[in-house]
């Protein structure tokens, strides 16, 4: 559907356009199906333990990021163009990710817990 409406509509994630919300949304749902398939058809759900502690200290690893950026803008490094886009980028950002859930495991492991 959002490849037929790119035709009609440019594909714009900033202006939230119909074609990219139906791309974007099929993705996600490929991605959960897959996932699905993963953990409650084979029964392969000690592959993401790895990961749980992401989904019981959500707020912890969604400020991590927040603290680092401010540590980073004041010390006024900048990391090389070539490790922000393409390929490496993408796997700066799943070491990045992976780095963020290794600090919350050891918050977690400090009884270190942010509460609302």
């Amino acid at each position: 559907m959002g490849l037929y409406l790119k035709s009609f509509f440019i594909i714009s994630k900033i202006k939230g356009t119909p074609s990219w919300i139906f791309i974007s949304l099929s993705s996600a749902i490929l991605v959960y199906i897959f996932i699905y398939w993963i953990v409650d058809e084979k029964g392969k759900s000690s592959w993401f333990k790895y990961i749980n502690i992401a989904g019981t200290s959500t707020l912890t690893c969604y400020l991590i990021p927040y603290y680092y950026y401010n540590i980073v803008s004041f010390s006024n490094w900048t990391i090389p163009t070539v490790f922000v886009t393409g390929i490496a980028g993408l796997i700066k950002s799943a070491l990045f990710a992976f780095l963020i859930i290794g600090f919350a495991w050891i918050f977690s492991k400090m009884k270190l817990h942010m509460r609302i």
